[in-house]
């Protein structure tokens, strides 16, 4: 099929796309709380006749399935510049002006910051990866992370308190092209001087997203052989730079640029909610508030049209960008044509494999309570079919488990035997599981027990009422099946891996920790989940008891001898980071290793007996573990110091600067947390009613709260970027592997999620379901995957063609080897850096969520 064919039948793919969006968004607002026909009678403007006739114009007392038909008939022809989009059921207006007036809001709003982010972002993730590790990496990821991780709805408050309410230089209110000056000059002068916080504001909230996307893709070309040969042909950097990396990792920008500029429609809903701005974020937000059915479907159906366009010029720069991607021939993956599908079809084995499908499915819409019969006779069916190769594979699986193996492993590969065993009690932990989850034993409730005991937020196995035999035989499978058993084997078996290749994890782990920024990174993990581990002991409260002081109370002062204390570790800690600060701007001598490692080793030590002390006062049972096992790191780390003491001091006196800062914020350190634990211990028993941050309106502690929360947000975070990154890579790994009708039909899915608006989406699904974490969970888990998708399907476009794919191919490589053990390792890095934002976004998810 030519390039024509091609642009012919996405476009009739958008259109389906658009139909079947349209479609899940009237079925999103029919499922709000309350209806539009109760809240118009409780419009005093509205008297009963109006009432009558708008209820009976939009067929809201008629079937949901007329409502639909209207809707359809009214909204699929406004695609082509005709249609009736309705009327608003709170502004009383055609939906068109208000919408049309928004949008030229919006775009003015969103569209100069976010071309300035791009630029300004690509800059500096070009600067970061071209200089990786020096100076300019540092200053690069420091502030992609920094603006990366600030909420907008916070910044945007911090802004109006700052710079218009305190320091009196930008007006309080929005701006609002009516009332401004009618000459050109004044009318300029008055719409930035009130759109200049909101700009500044947007711009700091995506700079980091494009920054850290640049410099991911470029840090994977830069080592590339082309870039090895372009060096050795003399060109200059900048040559190197411009005309051989960056075009190489324009697939997954393009492919965030093109779909955050679509997106830009949508408007921005926490700057425009706090800004007061008529945007058409804030316009969505007063349809969700009043119910007001037409205005927010015409307003998700001008997002729906410019997001499914976005994704068709997207596709279309791949091709532009890279020719190898061979969009006008479906993008197969080699020049080998494939047999016809209608003949694939004539086949027995996958016509009865078809019916197996449709029949499962027909099954779960007809007779959902059959499901777990039909699938038990499908999976036999398939099983009786499939004999001969099952037998094979089982039979080649259980030879590797003979003694003779076995003993070749203990004598040459000790580590790969225990994981060799370990996988095999894997494999009956998780076949225990899934037989019980499929034959539905003991109902949803277990199953979802197991899944939350998992994740650390439950408690297995759950109360199921039975007694006897029945109860023996549950608590024997739930044993066998337990999540806690899942977790120790996954986590033997990663020690297994880590062990194994010694060498090699010893010289990464290295390379990683001897970087500042890997320094930094490692800390601030280690400090978040030290919180999550020990909350239990760092908060001085129960975070939900209600007054544990007076309402509204202001902090706590100190003692004047604990003052004096953290003041002077705090004191300590700034100065010693500051002149660490010096050392590596002025590039001065580094700090020994053996010297870095020995302070090293001490701190984990001291943190480590300090919090176990009081986790055996408190009798925190998972602290006291998590010391033991930081205790048994902490003099790992210093058996691996070895120099001599002769070069140790010579070293010292050369690099004495670095080597007394590193002290200076090891001794702030443990004198910080020594001091800050007997306040946190000590000082409520001491002091009734000492409260460190303060109370909330209902006399709760705030910094209890706050240190509880944490534990709760990573949890929230951690799961579902697992749920969103394990959707989007293998939704985006196959789409682009295999291209044709499988790309065609996950793509089309990853337009449909990604059109609708997915804070929007959140906001509706928490106000349906029940509050709760796993609510949370759910709702970002499953809204966040499309970008990811997206920008995998981008990059293995580009891998797949690649020659050395092209050569596993042709000596016979299956495609899942080709994609497990060449594509993925590939595309492992981009996959990397997208997590961090995945976990980002969903944590700024879960607080904007509480805040709205």
């Amino acid at each position: 099929m030519g390039l024509r064919g091609t642009v012919a039948k996405r476009i009739i793919q958008a259109v389906i796309t658009i139909w079947i969006a349209l479609s899940l968004d009237f079925v999103f607002f029919h499922l709000l709380p309350g209806n539009p026909a109760s809240l118009l009678a409780r419009n005093p403007n509205l008297g009963e006749l109006v009432q009558e006739r708008v209820i009976e114009e939009f067929g809201l007392d008629q079937p949901l399935i007329v409502q639909y038909g209207l809707f359809v008939r009214n909204f699929l022809p406004a695609i082509f510049g005709f249609g009736n989009l309705g009327v608003s059921f709170h502004f009383l207006v055609p939906v068109e002006e208000i919408i049309y007036k928004r949008l030229l809001n919006t775009l003015v709003l969103v569209l100069p910051a976010t071309i300035i982010s791009i630029i300004t972002g690509l800059w500096i993730g070009r600067k970061s990866a071209w200089r990786r590790g020096e100076r300019e990496d540092v200053t690069g990821l420091m502030i992609s992370l920094v603006t990366y991780s600030i909420p907008s709805f916070w910044l945007s408050m911090f802004f109006i308190m700052l710079f218009s309410v305190n320091l009196h230089l930008f007006p309080l209110t929005p701006w609002n092209p009516g009332t401004s000056p009618p000459d050109a000059i004044g009318f300029i002068v008055n719409m930035i001087s009130h759109m200049i916080l909101p700009w500044a504001v947007l711009w700091i909230a995506l700079i980091g997203f494009f920054a850290l996307i640049m410099r991911s893709a470029l840090l994977d070309v830069l080592s590339e052989d082309y870039m090895i040969t372009a060096k050795a042909k003399g060109r200059t950097e900048s040559d190197q730079l411009n005309k051989e990396a960056v075009p190489n990792a324009m697939i997954p920008v393009a492919t965030v640029v093109a779909l955050n500029i679509g997106a830009t429609v949508a408007g921005a809903l926490q700057v425009e909610v706090v800004f007061s701005y008529p945007g058409i974020g804030r316009l969505l937000w007063d349809g969700i508030l009043y119910r007001d059915y037409p205005l927010l479907q015409a307003t998700f159906f001008i997002i729906t049209v410019v997001i499914v366009a976005a994704n068709l010029i997207a596709d279309f720069l791949y091709y532009v960008l890279d020719p190898r991607i061979r969009i006008g021939s479906e993008m197969v993956i080699s020049e080998v044509k494939r047999e016809p599908l209608h003949k694939r079809l004539i086949d027995p084995l996958r016509m009865l494999f078809l019916f197996l499908i449709l029949l499962n499915l027909g099954t779960i819409i007809a007779y959902p309570n059959y499901l777990v019969l039909t699938a038990i006779i499908s999976v036999l069916i398939i099983c009786f079919l499939k004999r001969n190769a099952l037998a094979q594979f089982l039979l080649g699986r259980l030879k590797s488990y003979s003694i003779s193996n076995l003993a070749f492993l203990w004598q040459h590969y000790k580590f790969r035997l225990l994981s060799h065993i370990l996988h095999l009690f894997l494999t009956i932990n998780l076949v225990t599981l899934i037989s019980i989850v499929l034959l539905n034993l003991y109902g949803m409730g277990w199953s979802l027990s197991w899944g939350f005991t998992f994740i650390g937020i439950g408690q297995f196995p759950p109360p199921t009422g039975l007694d006897g035999l029945s109860y023996s035989l549950m608590i024997i499978l739930s044993s066998i099946a337990h999540p806690r058993i899942t977790q120790i084997i996954l986590g033997l078996m990663f020690l297994s891996w880590v062990l194994g290749r010694r060498s090699k994890t010893e010289g990464m782990l290295r390379q990683y920790i001897n970087t500042p920024m890997g320094q930094f990174g490692t800390a601030l993990v280690a400090f978040f989940v030290g919180l999550a581990i020990y909350g239990d002991i760092i908060a001085p409260y129960d975070p939900e008891q209600h007054l544990t002081g007076l309402p509204y109370r202001r902090p706590s002062e100190l003692p004047l001898d604990q003052f004096l204390y953290i003041s002077l570790s705090t004191g300590l800690l700034i100065f010693g980071f500051v002149m660490y600060g010096f050392v590596f701007l002025k590039r001065k001598p580094k700090a020994p290793t053996s010297f870095t490692r020995m302070l090293l080793g001490i701190v984990t030590i001291s943190i480590a007996m300090i919090l176990g002390y009081y986790s055996i006062i408190d009798s925190h049972i998972l602290g006291v573990y998590a010391s033991v096992l930081i205790v048994i790191i902490g003099f790992y780390i210093l058996l691996k110091v070895r120099s001599n003491l002769k070069q140790h001091l010579r070293n010292l006196r050369t690099s004495f600067l670095s080597s007394l800062s590193i002290s200076l914020v090891a001794i702030g350190l443990i004198l910080f947390l020594a001091s800050g634990m007997l306040i946190i211990a000590g000082n409520p028993t001491v002091f009734p009613g000492f409260h460190i941050l303060g109370t909330d309106q209902l006399g709760r502690d705030v910094f209890s709260q706050m240190v509880i929360g944490v534990r709760i947000t990573l949890v929230i975070g951690l799961v579902a970027t697992i749920i969103t990154m394990t959707i989007g890579t293998m939704t985006g790994l196959i789409s682009g592997y295999y291209g044709g009708l499988a790309d065609s039909l996950l793509m089309r899915l990853t337009d449909i999620f990604f059109v609708i608006p997915a804070l929007v989406i959140m906001i509706i699904l928490a106000a349906i379901l029940p509050p709760s974490v796993y609510t949370l969970i759910f709702v970002i888990g499953i809204f966040s995957w499309p970008s990811t998708a997206r920008i995998v399907r981008g990059q293995v476009l580009t891998i797949k063609e690649r020659t050395y794919i092209e050569r596993v191919r042709s000596v016979g490589g299956s495609d899942v080897y080709i994609m497990g053990k060449h594509i993925l390792p590939a595309v492992a890095p981009l996959i990397v850096a997208n997590t961090v934002l995945v976990t980002a976004y969903a944590i700024l998810s879960e607080v904007v969520l509480d805040f709205f």
